[in-house]
């Protein structure tokens, strides 16, 4: 019997050694669990990263078609009806949309680059997109990098000179009121927050890129073109930042130190995770503001005659999203579809705080239809979100500018997400959906 069991064993030991280690193409590790993708044998790790790589480069493109879109609304919702109706001198364009048209006659070219190569990939049955360069692509395009740097060197003065003509135009003011409030595809989003739109995507290529840089394999082909489109981008962001703070305007240093801030890796992540708590399609989705705010939870209704001496705020990552319903879509692939108009219909206020490397929801999303905002017109420093099922919650901006900037932007979206409820004794007015409170209301 003992005889017989070192026999089979020995058999079984002969025919492993015989046998060819499966080794995985990408790192060469010898691959316990075969996983085959394209006739390849992967290993089950940098399977997952494959994964990883597609979905980054999808992203990439998606929200390079997403940027183009804002480039158009920004040129058809503003520029050309400002300069038919001679809302502005000529100069006065000039200088408040500075490069727009070039700006938008590189993106097409970019775009449609980006969205043949997916084509392509497709066409030869490319699932993984294994053999899609995009970082060979980007230092291909490396030139358009030099119509982000005009665009965003006086991008400053071009909002400071917006900001005193709408003060000193009327009309001009009464046109851009309307437009923000009517418009369904400016997503009730101002021009003053789409002309920071070019801004914030050449802050965005590093993340993206440097994510795409970490999900490629290293005996990739496109793995070192990756790595120095990373390296380059970011020495335009520096040359770019060093003109734009050699202009000795300190309103400018403090806006694009803001800026820096969260349009990075963590803005990327605070996305991510906002999403997550809302259970949000990204697809449908548009960040109008993130950035810092401070918060505190009065312990009564007489903060405003105390002017919040009491009151300790405490600083969190704000989030303003939006959910669009679309309304026409195009693809590339069947798996890829690109949104190109939206009707808000719903929008809320996500704080979270950083911990561990990693951000978590400082309480439930503030959902805008089942809230009240207000600001106290004797204390204007400060402004108030009130959760009709819940609590009453303060902020504040970093400074007053910033403050208003939210209440704006809070205050619009929150327009048309519901009906309106008025309460009794004096409580504020509040909105909702499909349903009022359940006690002590009537229709308004």
């Amino acid at each position: 019997m003992c005889l017989d069991y070192q026999s089979m064993l020995t058999s079984k030991l002969e025919n492993c050694a015989a046998k060819p280690r499966l080794i995985c193409c990408e790192c060469a590790e010898v691959v316990v669990y075969k996983t085959s993708s394209n006739n390849e044998t992967v290993c089950q790790q940098c399977l997952s990263r494959r994964t990883e790589r597609k979905e980054t480069i999808q992203e990439i493109v998606q929200t390079e078609v997403n940027y183009g879109r804002d480039l158009k609304i920004i040129l058809e919702e503003f520029y050309i009806p400002m300069k038919k109706a001679n809302l502005l001198e000529n100069k006065e364009l000039a200088s408040i949309f500075l490069n727009l048209e070039e700006l938008v006659h590189v993106n097409e070219k970019f775009t449609k680059q980006l969205s043949g190569i997916l084509q392509e990939a497709s066409n030869k049955k490319d699932e993984d997109y294994q053999k899609v360069n995009i970082g060979q692509l980007f230092q291909e395009y490396f030139h358009m990098f030099q119509a982000f740097e005009k665009y965003c060197v006086n991008q400053t003065s071009a909002i400071e000179i917006l900001e005193q003509l709408e003060r000193d135009r009327e009309v001009l003011r009464a046109f851009l009121q309307v437009s923000q409030a009517e418009n369904s595809l400016l997503r009730r989003m101002n021009l003053k927050s789409f002309l920071m739109i070019p801004v914030q995507r050449i802050m965005k290529y590093p993340l993206l890129l440097n994510r795409l840089y970490k999900s490629t394999a290293a005996r990739h082909e496109d793995c070192a073109f990756l790595h120095e489109a990373v390296v380059g981008i970011e020495k335009i962001l520096e040359e770019i930042n060093a003109k734009t703070k050699s202009s000795g305007s300190m309103k400018l240093k403090r806006k694009r130190s803001e800026l820096r801030r969260h349009s990075s890796t963590d803005k990327f992540e605070l996305v991510k995770t906002a999403l997550n708590l809302l259970e949000w399609n990204q697809h449908e989705v548009h960040d109008i503001l993130v950035g810092t705010l401070l918060y505190t939870q009065p312990q009564d209704h007489f903060w405003t005659a105390k002017k919040c001496r009491n009151l300790k705020f405490t600083p969190v990552h704000a989030l303003l999203l939006t959910r669009g319903e679309p309304q026409q879509e195009s693809t590339i692939t069947k798996k890829l579809l690109f949104t190109q108009q939206s009707i808000v219909r719903q929008a809320a206020l996500v704080l979270l705080r950083g911990k561990g490397g990693r951000y978590q929801a400082v309480r439930d999303p503030l959902y805008l239809d089942k809230c009240v905002i207000t600001v106290d017109p004797v204390y204007e420093e400060v402004f108030e979100v009130q959760d009709w099922n819940k609590e009453s919650y303060l902020f504040k901006g970093e400074d007053d500018t910033e403050t208003h900037r939210w209440v704006q932007q809070l205050k619009n979206q929150s327009k048309n997400l519901g009906v309106w409820w008025r309460r009794r004794n004096a409580v504020p007015d509040i909105k909702t959906n499909n349903e009022g409170p359940a006690d002590n209301c009537e229709d308004s």
